[in-house]
């Protein structure tokens, strides 16, 4: 999907309509976002799964703090989809 910022004012608002149109489309599904900059911060918060992914660029402190998971690079978060065990020790309690 294609964020459009001038129809919401932001690209961070933008990526949480999208989210939100995707959750509506798709209600049965658990939606999964990934990012690291602030304007993926409304999206992680709010994905059933955000993960955010700190990597040579770093990422947004917020960010961060609104994620489920946090991991060192793209790899780790397409890792921990594709090998539940991980997921399943990531998010145990």
């Amino acid at each position: 999907m294609k964020v459009d910022r001038e129809k919401y004012g932001s690209e961070k608002i933008a990526k949480l309509k999208i989210l939100e149109e995707l959750k509506k489309e798709n209600p049965n599904k658990k939606i999964i976002a990934i990012g690291n900059g602030n304007n993926d911060e409304l999206l992680l918060k709010n994905a059933d799964l955000g993960i955010c992914v700190i990597g040579d660029e770093g990422a947004w402190s917020k960010t961060i703090l609104s994620s489920d998971i946090v991991v060192k690079d793209i790899n780790d978060a397409l890792d921990l989809l594709l090998n539940e065990n991980r997921l399943k020790a990531t998010s145990r309690d």
